[in-house]
């Protein structure tokens, strides 16, 4: 798998914020369709609707990309250090 991400045009950081942003979007969509599916009358969501809930999932996921990214200057985090981290 990281051979093609290798490849793949831009920087590591670029590489990094596109993935969180990809994976909240998927994480805010599947969390929606499961608070939808329930009829949830107070959704645990950013917003009770999918676009402003990904709008706003994009500002949530990308500020985490770049705490992260600023993380990284100072340490070196291990995969599982990285886990371990964000499940904390």
């Amino acid at each position: 798998m990281e051979a093609w991400i290798v490849r793949l045009p831009g920087s590591a950081a670029l590489h990094l914020v596109v993935a969180f942003l990809l994976s909240g979007s998927l994480t805010e969509t599947l969390a929606w369709i499961n608070n939808y599916s329930k009829e949830a009358p107070q959704p645990a969501l950013l917003h009770p609707q999918l676009i402003p809930d990904l709008i706003l999932g994009m500002g949530f996921y990308g500020g985490w990309a770049l705490a992260w990214l600023i993380a990284f200057r100072w340490f070196r985090f291990t995969l599982l250090e990285v886990f371990l981290v964000t499940g904390f």
